[in-house]
């Protein structure tokens, strides 16, 4: 029987998948953000990293704590943690080079939509309505493969964890 977060992923990711079959790309990328927020905030809290107020839309700092709200701030940090403790974690570089792309191609999109793009030297161009569905198509399905391998890095950091953990405790036996 699986668990209420496996039935809620199962659930996020089906949606993605008909939000993006039906033309609904908004829609995909903002359950992609969501997946891809909650992994990273998962694995900065259950590996003490930052605590929930740190890391909340509604986090104020503390005094001597940083916050990291935005999607942009907890990747860099996710990105910092692992270099530090790159014995301990697979690689997250890579990773984090595409979430930033992706990101700001997020940006691009549900903004893309009202939005006049203003160019380098202050020129400002109006893309054509088709043109900002067509990056919107490429950015939700870039997200969904994107939004799994977030997942599978944060599931398989937990894996390494927990392996760690037995070695460790094997030892003191």
């Amino acid at each position: 029987m699986p668990t209420a977060a496996q039935e809620r992923y199962s659930y996020a990711f089906t949606r993605i998948a008909e939000s993006i079959e039906k033309e609904f790309y908004l829609e995909a990328i903002a359950i992609q953000e969501s997946i891809v927020s909650d992994r990273l905030d998962s694995f900065l809290l259950k590996n003490n990293y930052a605590s929930l107020g740190q890391l909340s839309h509604k986090a104020k700092a503390a005094k001597g704590q940083k916050v990291y709200k935005t999607l942009a701030a907890k990747i860099e940090f996710c990105r910092r943690m692992v270099c530090k403790e790159r014995a301990k974690w697979d690689e997250f570089e890579e990773l984090s080079i595409k979430l930033q792309k992706w990101r700001d191609g997020r940006n691009q999109a549900l903004h893309g939509v009202v939005s006049v793009t203003v160019e380098k030297g202050g020129k400002g161009t109006n893309s054509r309505l088709e043109i900002v569905i067509s990056k919107a198509n490429k950015i939700a399905t870039d997200g969904e493969e994107l939004a799994h391998g977030v997942n599978n890095w944060r599931n398989s950091q937990t894996a390494r964890k927990a392996y760690r953990t037995r070695q460790a405790n094997q030892r003191l036996e």
